[in-house]
C-alpha cells in the first residue's frame, strides 16, 4: 500500500552508510513461470477508466524493489526503461541481455552494494 504524499520512491534504508531510496513495485509472472516482469513505470489514474504511465527520471530513486514467492529483488533503475525481466531459468534462445534473477536477490545486492561503497572510501 502506497505511503506518503507521492515521493518517487517509497522508503529510504541505511546499506553500509549510504542511504538508498527505494521504489517498491509488484513482479508478475512470466506466462511459461520461467521468470518475473516488473513494470518500470509510474502509472497514475485519469479519470474513471483511464490510466496514465510515465518513466522515472534515472535521478527519481536508486532501486526497484519487488518481492515474488518468498524471495525479494533489488533492481538499479539505470537498469530498467519501462520493465525488467529477471529470469530463473536461462532463455531458450541465447540472449545477451537476459538477466539471472539470483544475481538481483536482496542479499547479493546488499553485499555488492556495501563493496562498492567500501571501494570509494579507499
Amino acid at each position: 500500500m502506497p505511503y506518503g504524499d507521492s515521493e518517487h520512491y517509497d522508503f529510504i534504508t541505511d546499506v553500509g552508510g549510504q542511504l538508498l531510496r527505494i521504489q517498491c513495485k509488484t513482479a508478475t509472472a512470466l506466462n511459461n513461470g520461467e521468470g518475473i516482469n516488473i513494470d518500470c513505470r509510474m502509472v497514475h489514474n485519469k479519470g474513471k477508466r483511464e490510466k496514465v504511465a510515465r518513466l522515472y527520471e534515472k535521478t527519481d530513486f536508486d532501486y526497484f524493489a519487488t518481492w515474488y514467492k518468498g524471495q525479494t529483488y533489488l533492481v538499479s533503475i539505470h537498469e530498467c526503461n519501462s520493465r525488467k525481466i529477471l529470469r530463473f531459468v536461462p532463455p531458450r534462445v541465447n540472449l545477451s541481455r537476459s538477466n539471472c534473477a539470483a544475481d538481483y536477490e536482496l542479499e547479493k545486492m546488499i553485499k555488492t552494494i556495501k563493496e562498492a561503497n567500501k571501494n570509494e572510501t579507499d
